[in-house]
């Protein structure tokens, strides 16, 4: 068996998890993952769209010649693959370990996560946004990374928003490791057919509290300059519920109720703010010159 912590869940795995790294714990395993024959469809299914299906206690997800994946009680995944295991492991390790997060209640979002002085910052958007890249930013300077694109948030015994570690490593295009200058970390691909990277980070290995939540976008026009705005928590409310991962996925779940309330629990005590980044590669230390600036504010 293999260990590994991803989400702050203690996880061991029949296999090797390409891109995870290994995680020491003497504790009982929260989640367990296997190989394992599964079927197209699922025995008594409450929704059925085209690549995946729900049932009450199960969810899953089917990618023709590369894997069927089933997610059981938010405790168990099971990996049925048609290809290389290391094509599967992006869905795996997303959509799959996201529908398990969803069915134990926890709130997620589509989110990379660093941390400083002591607290953790959420980098919200969607795909394309560049979250990955300004996390990876970040950390070559006064940050620390904490996960990347998952990011696994609850209120801890003291009724705190902590954001949970992740052992997953930061995976960036090509283009954006040459650019940061990443190259001497830079692992094996992603998938074989894309030219994505694993890069190994030093990881936080406890969980951080939460102090603020960024949503970026990229600007509508060429030569926009990068600015950075606070959200009301109406605005930040409507804000979040578009960035919970799969956030389809969780409406279909009947999470819909629950992550009102979570949204709301925690932002009570989180800040959020709107970035705008241009659109152009070279501006890029003009957004982070703003952004290590709000970052510095908070603390």
């Amino acid at each position: 068996m293999l260990h590994y912590l991803i989400s702050g869940l203690r996880v061991v795995s029949d296999f090797p998890l390409s891109g995870v790294a290994e995680s020491a714990f003497s504790a009982d395993p929260e989640v367990h993952i296997r190989r394992g024959p599964l079927p197209d469809t699922l025995g008594t299914p409450v929704l059925a769209k085209p690549n995946w299906m729900l049932s009450e206690q199960d969810f899953l997800l089917r990618m023709p010649g590369i894997a069927r994946i089933q997610v059981s009680r938010g405790c168990l995944i099971t990996l049925d693959a048609e290809c290389s295991e290391a094509d599967a492991m992006p869905f795996l390790l997303g959509t799959a370990f996201g529908a398990l997060l969803h069915q134990r209640g926890i709130l997620v979002l589509h989110a990379s996560a660093v941390s400083s002085n002591g607290h953790a910052i959420a980098l919200c958007g969607p795909s394309g946004a560049g979250k990955s890249t300004l996390a990876a930013a970040l950390c070559q300077t006064e940050c620390n990374f904490i996960g990347d694109d998952v990011a696994a948030i609850q209120l801890n015994t003291g009724g705190k928003p902590v954001l949970w570690p992740d052992s997953r490593s930061h995976r960036l295009w090509a283009d954006t490791i040459a650019h940061l200058g990443l190259s001497e970390r830079q692992g094996q691909s992603v998938r074989n057919t894309i030219q994505k990277y694993h890069i190994e980070p030093e990881c936080e290995a406890k969980a951080m509290p939460l102090s603020t939540i960024v949503v970026v976008r990229i600007a509508e026009q060429a030569g926009q300059t990068a600015a950075i705005e606070p959200c009301s928590i109406v605005d930040a409310a409507a804000l979040l519920r578009a960035e919970v991962y799969r956030h389809f996925l969780a409406k279909c779940m009947g999470r819909d109720a629950a992550l009102f309330k979570q949204i709301s629990d925690m932002l009570s005590q989180v800040r959020v703010l709107r970035l705008t980044r241009p659109r152009e590669p070279k501006r890029l230390p003009e957004t982070l010159a703003l952004l290590r600036q709000h970052i510095a504010e908070a603390h």
